[in-house]
């Protein structure tokens, strides 16, 4: 390649990389069904949650949690706001399951089906990508 060339491929290739590390850097939401009273929670509540020790929203209905099978936004948001790791969290449910004290989470392989799920499902929670269409649901803040 002439120096030319170099010169103007640099700015496109540089440009290129940051609009793709912007889509990579997006991170996980919580979702809700539009009937939950809860519209932000801190990140001790989304523990709680997740593990079953909070088992129901402010107004008395029933958390209904739900997941995303394997994947990178899973090990990212069981790492960051349930302090486990994707497979301590599928442990420690299977656990509960085994000894009667709680019921697995609806696992889902698409976050379309997890996005369609939470918002047909009263008291459902979730969580999918910022960048998902997630029309239907409300978006639960964590503080």
């Amino acid at each position: 390649m002439n120096r030319k060339m170099n010169k103007a491929l640099i700015p496109a290739l540089v440009c290129a990389a940051v609009l793709g590390a912007g889509s990579a850097l997006a991170g996980p939401i919580l979702i809700g069904h539009p009937g939950i009273p809860d519209n932000a929670l801190s990140q001790g509540e989304v523990q709680k949650v997740f593990l079953g020790k909070t088992g129901n929203w402010s107004d008395g209905s029933r958390v209904v949690l739900s997941m995303l099978g394997k994947g990178d936004l899973s090990d990212g948001f069981f790492k960051t706001y349930v302090k486990k790791s994707s497979k301590q969290f599928t442990t420690f449910w299977k656990k509960a399951v085994f000894s009667g004290t709680g019921e697995m989470p609806t696992e889902f392989a698409t976050e379309a089906e997890l996005v369609a799920y939470v918002a047909s499902t009263p008291g459902a929670v979730g969580y999918v990508d910022e960048a998902t269409a997630h029309d239907g649901v409300q978006v639960i803040a964590i503080q």
